[in-house]
């Protein structure tokens, strides 16, 4: 049987793009081609880095609907490369990849409708999209979810679906989730209360180093809730947090010292923590150190003050490198 001629044309055209490299498919109107070259552009493979360039061909297969072209279209619309900062284009680009089931354009779209950025806040539409990103398995939109429903924003407030989308992300590494369903645990909100799990959740969230997650655990040994009664384990966690800039843990580990409750006990430590605390925002810190500097002499609080000048500055620093 003899092929028609339009259909040998139709072969040798397949024939022809198969052979050709991505810049010749390109030209062609090729989607994926489009996409592949934007890519190089984008990340300067095979070719030099070009964001504006990038934009051309990315912008080609994002018209013809191609979905990794919009999401990476978007972004760069959303940091200004290439392009001039456009919030409205990002969401829009963000929104048609979001449509297409593209997990993190799904987030995308729900921070921006949280935030009101490039579209007008919407807290219920922000939740629904970070739901179709969490049911895909997006840490960081189950983290997001979790939060609305513990907060009661744009969804009700409903403990157990925070505690619900908090434990899948928590099963992901997500260390601040993990401490927040820690407090749910130890709170037992929306569920019964039990320290055995805040104590599991907070352990974990805190030896992955989160700051707010060691001051927790240091409270459970110092009240002994799902754990024996261990101060010195206390002041180790306290400790931690505070030399992260933890108002919060700095004044506990300055009561410790002050009572010599797990640490040996030292009136000029627990003033220089509580003046750390006070410099750190605490609001109660200064009333504290204040007392506490009627058990020194005024070359011990002159000392204490320079000592803790320094530490200041040596934790604002270091927070500062790790952001």
């Amino acid at each position: 049987m003899k092929r028609t001629l339009p259909a040998l044309a139709l072969l040798l055209a397949a024939s022809i793009l198969t052979a050709c490299g991505d810049g010749v498919k390109a030209r062609l109107g090729n989607a994926e081609a489009q996409y592949n070259l934007g890519m190089r552009y984008h990340a300067g493979i095979e070719e030099d880095q070009d964001y504006a360039t990038a934009v051309t061909w990315l912008e080609k297969a994002a018209e013809q609907g191609h979905a990794g072209a919009q999401h990476t279209l978007a972004g760069l619309y959303a940091r200004g490369l290439g392009v001039p900062q456009d919030y409205r284009a990002a969401a829009r680009w963000y929104t048609q990849a979001a449509e297409q089931d593209i997990a993190a354009a799904q987030y995308a779209v729900a921070r921006m409708l949280a935030q009101g950025q490039g579209v007008a806040q919407d807290l219920a539409q922000a939740a629904n999209w970070y739901k179709k990103a969490a049911t895909q398995g997006l840490a960081d939109a189950q983290y997001e979810l979790a939060d609305l429903y513990y907060r009661g924003q744009g969804v009700p407030q409903i403990y157990g679906q925070a505690a619900h989308w908090y434990t899948k992300a928590a099963n992901q590494g997500h260390p601040g989730t993990q401490n927040n369903l820690a407090v749910i645990y130890y709170k037992g909100l929306g569920m019964p209360q039990d320290y055995q799990q805040a104590l599991y959740w907070f352990k974990r969230s805190a030896t992955a180093g989160d700051p707010e997650a060691q001051h927790n655990l240091g409270t459970l040994y110092l009240n002994g809730h799902g754990v024996e009664k261990d101060a010195r384990q206390a002041a180790q966690w306290f400790t931690k947090a505070a030399q992260q800039g933890l108002p919060k843990a700095q004044l506990q580990l300055g009561f410790l010292y002050r009572k010599g409750d797990g640490v040996p006990q030292e009136y000029k430590q627990a003033y220089i923590w509580f003046t750390i605390a006070a410099a750190s925002g605490h609001p109660e810190a200064s009333r504290y150190r204040d007392t506490t500097a009627r058990h020194l002499t005024t070359a011990a609080v002159q000392q204490a003050q320079a000592e803790a000048a320094t530490l200041y500055r040596s934790i604002a620093e270091s927070t500062a490198a790790a952001q």
